[in-house]
């Protein structure tokens, strides 16, 4: 999910397998016998790293397993789009935050899946009028930025309430009396380095824990040639159906009965792996209700958006060595960030990033207004004769009813204390996985993969007892 990433290994019997060993009996609810001897169904709703990940795990344990997904696609909000050229373009996650430790970087390294590394000092920085920071602004950009750094935890030492990061920001720039085009610095590095990387607008992230959770050390890789890679290893001899929207969730009797439009099941499990968007928008009804204790945590916390907008031109006007490429908007947030897929795909491929409130602005633009808009950004950088692209993606998370957003942050007023109650199961029933139930990687793939096996061992706890 986040900008630091923004996210079944292999099943036990094929279907074939399954209807010659087992005894099946099919309603819509299904209930399945092995040598005379009940094994758990468990019904896991949604087909992203977690819920895969899950699957995975509780099949290789011997459960019967079946994965529910909306969409028409598995991968949730990993996504990897090949309509242009066949030219993999991740839509949703892109990176591997810190590959030591990283279970998302083993499984690609063990099955020899490439990746290329992101050099974040590796960029060239605009200003507003199109021209290349001169080596005396990058080193006020950055004496500026580590000075903020430190008044963030100044001023958090003696911080009883929590603020908005907005309120840090006018702070700082009262204190440092900063110029206007010192102020519009600022704002960049805030936009790129903290709007991108936690998805929400400065004034919903909480001064306080906006950047709580851990990270892990190492370098930051892509996967050149798509981040399913990842997905197609984990979906061996899974059961999964697509197209089931799951509006109707009921845990009051024995079995939990999980309703999509048109089908019902039934288990003696359910994992939930819904994005954190879904369960604020109340898309499906839980009889009986949520414990409040968990609605509270659902609405604390923060959805954000970080949008993408690939565009392909017919020649690079660009160059090919930097890994990023910047540009200090006039207004905070807009056009700020640029990944040059050149550099990686030798496609003539610019990347543009944008979160927080200009990625929501985004949401709402034709496509050919969004275009027009960003080539006005880089013919004033790049030159008035560049050519106009010949084609484009762009994302709008917020509008995917299968996610209402890209990924969670930590809104004013929340904490890391929130990520860990929406982890709670309900009843021994009702479990909760994906990167808004973790506590030390949120956010990112890697945090939402561990939480899928988190919840797949808590049942083979529960079934063990």
């Amino acid at each position: 999910m986040s900008r630091r990433d923004f996210i079944n290994i292999s099943g036990v019997f094929s279907d074939l397998a399954l209807l010659q060993a087992c005894q099946i009996k099919f309603s819509n609810v299904f209930e399945v016998t092995f040598n005379n001897k009940p094994k758990k169904n468990v019904v896991i709703v949604g087909a992203g790293i977690s819920g895969l990940a899950a699957a995975a795990h509780l099949s290789k344990k011997g459960m019967n397993v079946t994965v529910l997904e909306g969409r028409n696609r598995i991968g949730g909000r990993i996504w990897t789009d090949r309509s242009i050229d066949n030219i993999p373009l991740d839509m949703g996650a892109s990176w591997v935050h810190g590959i030591k430790g990283n279970p998302i970087y083993d499984l690609a390294k063990k099955n020899k899946i490439d990746t290329s590394i992101t050099n974040y000092d590796s960029h060239l920085i605009f200003n507003f009028n199109g021209d290349e920071l001169s080596e005396s602004e990058e080193i006020r950009l950055e004496k500026q930025s580590e000075k903020f750094v430190k008044f963030i935890e100044e001023q958090r030492s003696n911080l009883h309430q929590d603020r908005s990061l907005t309120s840090f920001i006018n702070h700082f720039i009262k204190e440092e009396d900063l110029s206007k085009k010192e102020q519009m610095l600022l704002n960049y590095y805030v936009n790129t380095t903290i709007e991108h990387e936690y998805s929400g607008s400065s004034y919903n992230l909480s001064a306080l824990n906006f950047d709580s959770g851990e990270e892990l050390s190492g370098e930051d890789v892509i996967f050149p040639n798509g981040y399913d890679q990842i997905i197609q290893l984990l979906i061996k001899d899974i059961n999964i159906k697509l197209n089931e929207s799951i509006y109707k969730i009921n845990y009051e009797k024995d079995f939990v009965k999980v309703y999509s439009d048109k089908s019902l099941f039934s288990a003696d499990y359910v994992i939930i792996t819904v994005p954190l968007g879904v369960l604020q928008k109340n898309d499906i009804l839980f009889i009986p209700e949520l414990p409040e204790r968990k609605r509270k945590a659902i609405n604390k916390l923060g959805m954000g958006i970080l949008n993408k907008i690939y565009v392909k031109f017919p020649n690079a006007f660009w160059s090919k060595k930097p890994h990023l490429l910047g540009y200090v908007s006039e207004d905070k947030g807009q056009w700020g960030e640029f990944l040059n897929i050149y550099h990686y795909l030798n496609e003539p491929i610019l990347l543009a990033l944008n979160a927080g409130d200009f990625g929501n602005v985004v949401e709402n633009r034709h496509d050919k207004e969004i275009i027009s808009e960003l080539m006005i950004i880089l013919r004033k950088i790049f030159g008035p004769s560049i050519p106009n692209p010949i084609s484009w993606k762009i994302t709008r998370w917020g509008k995917d009813r299968f996610s209402y957003g890209s990924y969670s942050f930590i809104k004013v007023g929340a904490s890391v204390e929130d990520y860990k109650i929406l982890s709670e199961s309900v009843n021994n029933k009702l479990f909760f996985a994906g990167e808004a139930t973790v506590t030390d990687f949120p956010t990112t793939v890697h945090g939402a993969y561990l939480s899928g096996i988190r919840e797949a061992n808590k049942i083979l706890e529960e079934i063990s007892k």
